[in-house]
């Protein structure tokens, strides 16, 4: 366990999970802050040894845990962790599907996720007593993350949060949290809710041209944005969605569908479910933004990218850009859906995509700026966080219970299973063919 006095020597304490694929931006991050000052906490002792070994401090939140378990810990209980909070609500049901590698016998100690909940409070309350510094956080919506961030409060701590940019080549910082969690969706989302939404008979009525190419980009399964800000429970419900409310051809002349690269979806489960085509999702994103008319999409990143090259993008769930444009409200399966449009041919979607990108660019670090631009952008956002509150401390946003569809996955849980399968032998085969051919050059050599 690290000590006390070294602990008391840092000024920021930044949790980054394991972000080693981002680690040129977080390097940076640390200089611009001193790096002898930052003190990373990853999840793992894997990305902990490759910020070590790159000459910057960083702990391991496992090995923490491990050490701590084994000297016991203290359950405590905190009147803000309240089980009825809907974020926390969100929480538990997101971290039963994937987000977090953490020790076995964190999960034989405490198998409950509420159980785990209590713990991470326990652990962190603990660990800041020590720490005198300012915090910063990547998404806050995971357990460590979430409990990271009530500790901090409780503790009067300095917080802000943290992410991948939206930009390329940039990191996204915000005082209240990230995507349809941050400041910036806050303020669209209560500017937009007391104006009406215009109500949809059917999803063509959105369109009024014909023959149109649309570009539908899925997303991780297990992803925060699709658990936790979307009215789909799977990307299954949402071709379901599509395929059901997509059924003018005269208005569609061609429809793709392009897996997440990091999630691909198998071509016969998409068969299976629609005739909609295929798109290698090995293509630029770019290219194909290109080559369609309109996206569609849940809450992806993409929806940003298609909105940045001011392309058609029509969104089905909350993120950072959804309550920045038109709202439409749709009919399905009983509930009332709503749906947001980016129209670059309507003048008032113009003027909102404009500040929109502002916003986004104010709260921007761009490895292309200097180590001091950074700096005062960071000390901008925890000025700001002196007022105001994180995210799940928000009384004022009554947020809908998601996912609304839930059942529909249910019936065809044999296709993700099925899909799982698929992605472990393909994985399985490169892994193979890596071997021999790692055994193949060895041999030559000898």
């Amino acid at each position: 366990m690290i000590n006390q006095r070294k602990l008391q020597q840092f000024k920021y304490l930044i949790w980054i999970h394991d972000s080693i694929g981002i680690s040129q931006k977080l390097f940076k991050l640390a200089k611009s802050l001193k790096s002898s000052e930052v003190l990373f906490v990853s999840l793992t002792r894997k990305t902990q040894l490759h910020f070590i070994n790159r000459g910057f401090n960083c702990i391991s939140l496992n090995q923490e845990i491990i050490k701590r378990l084994k000297t016991g810990l203290r359950l405590k209980k905190n009147k803000d962790i309240s089980l009825k909070n809907i974020f926390i609500e969100k929480l538990i049901f997101s971290s039963k599907y994937g987000g977090g590698k953490y020790p076995r016998i964190l999960s034989f100690t405490y198998s409950s996720k509420e159980s785990q909940l209590y713990f991470f409070y326990s652990f962190w309350s603990d660990f800041l007593n020590d720490f005198n510094g300012k915090v910063m956080i990547l998404n806050g919506m995971c357990l460590a993350s979430f409990t990271l961030t009530i500790a901090s409060k409780e503790q009067k701590k300095n917080i802000i949060f943290w992410e991948n940019g939206f930009y390329p080549d940039s990191l996204f910082i915000d005082s209240v949290g990230v995507n349809s969690y941050s400041s910036i969706a806050f303020n669209n989302f209560f500017k937009k809710k007391n104006e009406p939404t215009k109500k949809l008979k059917n999803f063509e009525a959105l369109f009024s041209e014909k023959d149109l190419k649309v570009l539908i980009t899925l997303q991780v399964d297990n992803d925060i944005n699709i658990k936790c800000s979307s009215p789909f429970f799977s990307f299954v419900d949402f071709i379901i969605f599509l395929r059901n409310i997509i059924k003018n051809k005269n208005k569609f002349k061609k429809v793709k569908i392009r897996s997440h690269p990091k999630y691909k979806v198998s071509s016969f489960i998409i068969k299976f479910l629609c005739n909609f085509d295929i798109c290698k999702s090995n293509k630029n994103i770019y290219e194909e933004l290109d080559a369609s008319d309109i996206l569609l999409t849940i809450n992806s990143t993409t929806g940003f990218e298609s909105i940045l090259k001011n392309k058609s993008v029509v969104i089905f769930g909350n993120s950072i850009y959804s309550h920045s444009f038109e709202r439409y409200s749709l009919s399905y399966l009983g509930k009332n859906l709503e749906i947001a449009l980016f129209d670059p041919l309507n003048r008032k979607s113009i003027l909102e995509r404009k500040k929109f990108l502002t916003s986004i660019s104010k709260a921007s670090l761009f490895m292309e700026d200097g180590l001091e631009n950074w700096k005062n952008k960071i000390n901008y956002q925890y000025k700001k966080s002196s007022k105001l509150k994180p995210f799940m401390f928000n009384k004022q946003i009554q947020l809908h219970s998601f996912p609304f569809f839930e059942n529909q996955f249910k019936k065809y849980l044999f296709l993700n299973n099925i899909n799982l399968v698929i992605l472990k032998l393909k994985k399985m085969k490169i892994n193979f063919v890596k071997f021999f051919a790692k055994f193949k050059f060895n041999f030559k050599i000898k």
